[in-house]
């Protein structure tokens, strides 16, 4: 027999023998019962909902077997034998390269690779690297390239024929991968057993079974993913007992094993794979159970099942009990579950008891959970009444209580339902959240529902008519809030805010929960003066509230207050979590990383007390492992998964597999999370981060069409949550359908014209699909209570304004300017919609300054604030604010906040917040501040007072601009020159190098750049020539400076070589040669006009040609106003100067006297070239002649800027 065999054996035996939970008897009933069951057609009922099966397709391929498979797709060859292993020495490159992938530094990783590449394009050492660091960083196309330079060096390489076929699968080539894989897996067999062969051995099976199943080969594909469990088991034994604990595949083969084989009929086969699968899970998987129940029923042995359900009940460590209610939920829609009904029933009983003997636990333990969940699932008129009646703590569990909810108004009604949570919520105000989420979940539209809270006749008894008019209005509002209506559930809760009962209590919860949506800071602090002073709930709302709104001390405050009374209230706790949190992850902040770190342990800490405390709390659990989950929270604790699956409670368990799930599809493993997320989506539908994974991860597959079916049911079942409607409306959208998510928001929009969150979704989408106008008339169309609203959501009909009616969004934000009670999120957010206002509305700037000016007075005030203050200031004030409120900011800030003044044209007052930075800021912060500061001095054009600064920071803080390279004084000079050429300022820059030559009489850059602006301005004279001389001496191989020299020679007539002087044709020429391809447009156009003088009228028309060319190419300007603003930013840290007028100067001048040049020649007429102004006598006939065009070799002309001439 074998392992596989025995296994499937004795979890029979086990299934059989024994059920702690039900007796002898009990089991033997069934057996009678399943006896007389009718032998209906098993073999077609549907799979579990959550299972994402695969639409059967052509049955003969679906049968084929994984022999017949490799004949058809990759026939054996002869000699295939796996090339020859790399050798096991490891090269210094190759030691470095593994290093900086340790240190998550991949492309420096890949840059040193291909150096190597570049060295040597045969190493197939290098080329295999590079693909594993490819594969590792998800750039699978890329590393296809990489393998097929393996297999090109080194045939039947096994590795590169296993990359690249798993490279194939997810790249959703699956003929290519199947091909690929088979002769994969026919080289492994050639290689030495190890483990790492194993491992290969395994990725290749378990690669070419999921592009069979892709191509409908289930037969195939079962046979593959049983031959990798059986590789993933026999290395297992292979590992030492630490490595084991990793290896959790063999569950995922089997189960997609099971799958294929349900495929094609084969439900024996299938329940012995799914068994096995359950075999290798814990206590808290969901979705191993349900597979196994469902092929025993199809195979005929739906006793079976339901025994096994009855034994994953019996203890709290039975591997899959998790997915026990979904599995008897299965049962019961296909008509198999009426006989373990009393069984369920009994489970739960004993389980009340035992729980009820536990001293201070107030809820049910997971397993009483799971039985009671187990009950609702048969689906009865009985089991919600059962439930009820003899098990109502079971209902502290949000999804035991929903799924109590969707049977109750099944059987009797949604009426019912209501009155139900009505009376509830009479007796027990704090449980009006729960009964809102699960009515959320109730097939009926959110309209309806709010028209049944308002207007349902009592079934209840009720105190009196205001105490029942305000139980309406508090479940009326938690329901809108759950549906994300803040205004409307602050429209119907307010008028009962004062009462000073528990009512009321609760009123001004949800108040201050819509107001933490809403942000109106006169509502807050309107509640905040009504809330009872000893209610540790309300000031748990207060501290959520205030730090909703980012006003952290507040929070703070009110959070110390709550701890202060009730030291183990879980929600103060969590609500003290919240703040640390926002304080690690702050970076607009000068808080330290230390400072952040420390935060977030804080933080993390906080949320264990709160579990602590609150061990049943799913929320506290769910913001724990967010903060201290391993692999991406900010607090990591490598305990946190274990602390949560320990729980005693189902809910706190249950967040251990929804962080699970969510880590599997973050790593990529979206097979393997795939149906766990649709597990958990069908659970709590109203789950919006498990929805977007489950998107996330079907788009991974491919498979967002068969999830926007699955969505679309699941839709028709909860009308009302919100959160499931909003990701199928994002999944239609991925599918490039957004018109058809604006129908379907427009639809509903008009069906509930009471939602503002329908509205504002509706508004959104509009603007998304391009319809602004119509957008705008949603809008305005609104009710009263949206279209007049304050807040955020007056900032949200702001924002939607400023692309449809500018004028509209400018008139709103002058009424914020005198709004006392905005918060400082809100008013950051103002003062950046003012920001984005067209120029052409008058008061834009005045509006950001008005709106900056209070965020002043925060201690920890940011520069872009400042800034913003400063845009509406005279001179002499905005120089005061600057001085007043300067902080050693980071340096990114504070180049942010003087760009911002700068792309106003407001360069002095950039200068001053720099200045003013600067004088607070230490070491290589201040160079850097200073250089941005010299830009902003240099854009306005005051040379004196750049060479005056620039002298001050050279001798007080040896400030070079060269820096790190030690310059003079003289060569900071002419670097300033070229500066103020850069800013187009030839006078300024003329100043400056004239500075530079009266310190150091040979700086050659100097006397260039001089020699030429006095050209410029035809001064060519004794004193121009003489600099052209000594410049050319010094540098006699610098293309700028022989680019000057022809110049002159040209200006001066002198175009051919003589014995006494070389012309202007060998400079210019020589000049080109030298430049290459960085030649600029302006150097081939003194050499155009020089060749043209000399009657070599073709080979000027070629390189006129060539210049004007640039015209049209368009991505030519646009590469070089992009390269001139990097420039900026990489010397200066700031952009101060205009790339369209830098271009238009230069090379725009440039090709505009080509393409004139052309023309006048197309037309008959001379050519309008420079003029030879300072010519004296002509060239004899015995001067030298030029080189031969042929040897000039044409480049395409340099879009980098210089900078200089």
């Amino acid at each position: 027999m074998s392992m596989r065999q025995t296994l499937w054996a004795l979890l029979l035996l086990t299934v059989g023998d024994g059920c702690a939970m039900a007796q002898a008897s009990d089991i033997g009933q069934l057996q009678v019962q399943a006896s007389q069951e009718k032998q209906a057609e098993w073999k077609s009922l549907d799979a579990p909902a959550y299972m994402a099966m695969k639409a059967p397709a052509n049955p003969a391929a679906m049968a084929l077997t994984l022999d017949a498979c490799e004949k058809k797709f990759s026939p054996v060859m002869d000699a295939e034998h796996a090339a020859p292993s790399p050798p096991v020495f490891e090269p210094a490159w190759l030691g470095k390269s593994r290093s900086l992938m340790r240190q998550r530094e991949p492309d420096q990783a890949m840059q040193l690779l291909l150096k190597m590449v570049r060295e040597d394009a045969k190493n197939t050492l290098v080329w295999r690297e590079m693909a594993r660091i490819l594969d590792s960083i998800g750039r699978r196309e890329t590393a296809l390239g990489a393998w097929e330079q393996v297999l090109a060096l080194s045939p039947n390489d096994v590795e590169a024929t296993t990359g690249m076929g798993l490279d194939y699968v997810a790249s959703k080539k699956f003929q290519d991968a199947v091909a690929k894989l088979f002769l994969s897996r026919r080289l492994w067999l050639t290689v030495e057993p190890t483990n790492a062969r194993l491992k290969m051995q395994i990725a290749t099976s378990a690669g070419l079974g999921l592009a069979l199943r892709e191509l409908n080969y289930a037969q195939a594909a079962a046979t593959c993913f049983h031959e990798a469990s059986q590789f993933e088991m026999a290395l297992i034994q292979n590992l030492a007992p630490e490595e084991k604990a990793v290896r959790s595949q063999t569950k995922e083969f089997l189960r997609f094993a099971g799958e294929c084989e349900a495929a094609i009929g084969q439900w024996d086969l299938a329940a012995e794979s799914f068994t096995l699968a359950l075999a290798g899970v814990d206590a808290l998987d969901a979705t191993s159970l349900p597979p196994v129940v469902w092929a025993l029923t199809c195979s005929g042995r739906p006793a079976q099942a339901r025994q096994l359900i009855m034994s994953a009940l019996a203890t709290t460590t039975s591997p899959g009990q998790a997915g026990a209610p979904n599995a008897v939920a299965w049962l019961a829609k296909n008509g198999f579950s009426e006989p373990i009904e009393g069984l369920l029933q009994e489970a739960t009983r004993n389980g009340v008891s035992m729980d009820a003997g536990n001293v201070g636990r107030s809820n049910a333990c997971a397993q009483t959970v799971m039985a009671a969940r187990c009950v609702l699932a048969c689906g009865t008129a009985g089991a919600a009444d059962f439930i009820f009646a003899s098990a109502p703590q079971v209902l502290n569990d949000p999804i035991a209580m929903r799924e109590f909810v969707e049977l109750h108004a099944l059987h009797k009604g949604v009426e019912d339902v209501v009155q139900l949570a009505l009376a509830q919520v009479q007796t027990h105000p704090m449980s009006a959240a729960r009964w809102a989420a699960a009515l959320r979940a109730v097939p009926m539209s959110a309209e309806q529902l709010r028209a049944l809270i308002q207007i349902s006749p009592t079934k209840y008894p009720m105190q009196d008519a205001s105490i029942h008019d305000a139980t309406r209005a508090l479940l009326q509002a938690w329901f809108d809030l759950c549906g994300f209506d803040s205004l409307l559930a602050l429209h119907t809760i307010m008028p009962f805010i004062e009462s000073q009962d528990d009512i009321g209590s609760a009123a001004r919860i949800v108040a201050l929960k819509a107001l933490a949506i809403e942000q109106d800071l006169a509502e807050i602090s309107h509640i905040a003066s009504l809330c009872d002073a000893t209610s540790t709930d309300e000031s748990v709302a207060l501290s959520v509230v205030f730090q909703e709104c980012e006003e952290t001390e507040k929070a703070i405050e009110w959070a110390e207050k709550a701890i202060a009374l009730d030291k183990k209230s879980a929600q103060a706790w969590m609500a003290r979590a919240a703040i640390d949190t926002y304080l690690a992850l702050d970076q607009s902040s000068d808080r330290t990383y230390e400072q952040r770190k420390e935060a977030a342990i804080e933080a993390r800490n906080s949320l264990e007390r709160a579990l602590n405390f609150a061990p049943d709390n799913r929320m506290a659990a769910r913001k724990f492992l967010e903060v201290a989950a391993p692999d991406h929270a900010i607090a990591p604790d490598e305990d946190a998964m274990e602390i949560v699956k320990s729980s005693a409670s189902a809910q706190v368990q249950r967040e251990y597999r929804r962080e699970k799930a969510l880590s599997s599809q973050r790593k990529n493993q979206s097979e393997a999370a795939l149906e766990s997320l649709r597990l958990l989506f069908i659970e709590d539908p109203c789950d919006a981060i498990v929805g977007q994974a489950l998107l996330s991860a079907s788009a991974d597959l491919g498979r967002l069409p068969e999830t926007e079916k699955f969505l679309d049911a699941l839709v028709l079942s909860h009308r009302a949550a919100a959160e499931l409607g909003e990701v199928d409306a994002s999944c239609k959208a991925r599918q490039g359908r957004l018109l058809e998510v604006v129908d379907i928001l427009k639809s509903a929009c008009a069906a509930d014209p009471e939602s503002d969150a329908l509205v504002r979704g509706c508004v959104r989408s509009l603007v998304a699909a391009g319809n602004k106008s119509e957008a705008w008339n949603v809008m305005m169309n609104a009710s009263k209570r949206v279209r007049y609203a304050s807040g955020r959501s007056q900032l949200e009909r702001i924002e939607f304004a400023m692309s449809i009616d500018p004028h509209a969004a400018a008139a709103e934000l002058r009424s914020l300017c005198a709004d006392k009670n905005m918060t400082k999120l809100q008013r950051k957010s103002a003062v950046l919609l003012a920001h984005q206002l067209p120029k052409n509305i008058d008061d834009r700037l005045a509006l950001q300054s008005a709106l900056a000016k209070p965020l002043l007075d925060d201690a920890k005030v940011q520069p872009m604030y400042v800034a913003y203050a400063m845009l509406d200031q005279g001179l002499e004030d905005a120089l005061a604010l600057a001085q007043k409120h300067a902080r050693a900011w980071p340096l990114p800030n504070t180049i942010e906040a003087a760009q911002l003044l700068a792309d106003e044209g407001m360069f002095m007052r950039a200068e001053y917040l720099l200045n003013a930075v600067g004088m607070l800021s230490k070491d290589k912060n201040k160079a850097k501040l200073f250089r941005a500061e010299l830009a902003c001095i240099i854009a306005k054009g005051n040379v004196k007072k750049a060479i005056m600064r620039l002298t001050h920071e050279r001798e007080s803080n040896q400030f070079r601009i060269k820096d790190p390279r030690v310059t003079s004084a003289a060569e900071d000079l002419a670097e300033l020159g070229n500066i103020f050429l850069l800013a187009s300022d030839s006078v300024a820059a003329q100043e400056c190098f004239q500075a530079a030559i009266d310190l150091s009489p040979d700086l050659s850059s100097a006397m260039n750049n001089l020699a030429w602006l006095r050209m410029e301005r035809n001064d060519i004279d004794l004193v121009t020539v003489d600099l052209v001389k000594r410049a050319l001496a010094a540098t006699p191989d610098d293309p700028s400076t022989l680019d000057t020299a022809g110049w002159l020679a040209y200006r001066q007539g002198k175009l051919l070589d003589t014995p006494a002087q070389i012309g202007a044709l060998s400079l210019l020429h020589e000049s080109l040669q030298i430049a290459g391809n960085r030649a600029s447009v302006e150097s081939m156009d003194h050499y155009a006009d020089a060749l043209f003088q000399v009657g070599r009228t073709d080979e000027s028309l070629k390189l006129w040609r060539l210049i004007a060319q640039q015209g049209v190419n368009t991505s030519s300007r646009e590469n070089t106003i992009s390269a001139f603003e990097l420039v900026q930013q990489k010397e200066w840290g700031i952009r101060v100067w205009s790339g369209d007028e830098f271009y238009n100067h230069n090379d725009g001048a440039a090709i505009l006297r080509a393409k004139n040049k052309l023309k006048a020649i197309s037309q008959g007429a001379a050519p309008d070239v420079a003029e030879m102004d300072f010519a004296q006598d002509l060239p004899t006939a015995q001067s030298t002649p030029s080189p031969a065009s042929d040897t000039l070799r044409i480049m395409e002309p340099s879009t980098t800027p210089e900078g200089v001439k």
